[in-house]
């Protein structure tokens, strides 16, 4: 997400970081549906001047099977791509797993960690949580 210089900086010379607007779609949309979605709002986000010039931060998390399909919809635009969850390693025997080496290679530049879903129905706990930001930040993520 980008800000120019002018719009980071408040009338007392502090910075003062964008909104910052998220989306989790969870597994409510299948890739197609994810798809038209996804197009709309990448023009929305080219026809909206807060977005474009980066005082308002846009990211999405589509489902996993529609990673790669989000990266391609929003290429040029200023809306940021990510995943709903990692593991706290890179590599090994983690079935059905995802590390954030991978996320990031495939285009993610956020990540969610933490969320309330993750901790009642699989029961991650802060341990968990920490490792997972961990692994966001060394992969160049954002958790």
């Amino acid at each position: 997400m980008t800000t120019s210089s002018q719009d980071a900086v408040t009338d007392d010379g502090l910075f003062a970081p964008p909104v910052l607007l998220g989306v989790n779609l969870k597994l409510y949309m299948d890739t197609a549906e994810s798809r038209e979605w996804l197009r709309a709002v990448a023009q929305i986000s080219r026809d909206t001047p807060a977005l474009r010039s980066g005082r308002v931060g846009l990211f999405v998390l589509p489902s996993l099977p529609s990673l790669a399909v989000a990266v391609d919809a929003l290429s040029g635009t200023a809306v940021e791509v990510g995943a709903q969850d990692l593991h706290w390693t890179d590599h090994g025997a983690v079935t059905g797993g995802v590390s954030g080496a991978d996320l990031a290679d495939a285009g993610c530049r956020v990540v969610a960690v933490g969320h309330a879903e993750r901790t009642s129905v699989f029961g991650e706990d802060d341990t968990i949580a920490a490792r997972k930001v961990s692994a966001a930040v060394r992969n160049h993520l954002i958790p």
